[in-house]
């Protein structure tokens, strides 16, 4: 299967996974590319999945 992925040279995704268990963990990630796949097999887990994009900071 190919993977889906959505990139961005400009921006970062911030991607936050919300899982449905007991404990409820939450992880953020900031990406450049959003892989659809892992969305997808979280979001059949039952977690939460937030995705917000913002301007990459230059140092």
């Amino acid at each position: 299967m190919t993977a889906l992925i959505v990139r961005s040279n400009t921006k970062l995704f911030q991607v936050l996974f919300l899982e449905n268990n007991s404990r409820q963990n939450v992880y953020v990630n900031e990406v450049k590319e959003i892989d659809l796949e892992e969305i997808k097999k979280h979001l059949e887990r039952g977690d939460s999945i937030f995705i917000t994009s913002r301007k990459e900071q230059k140092l």
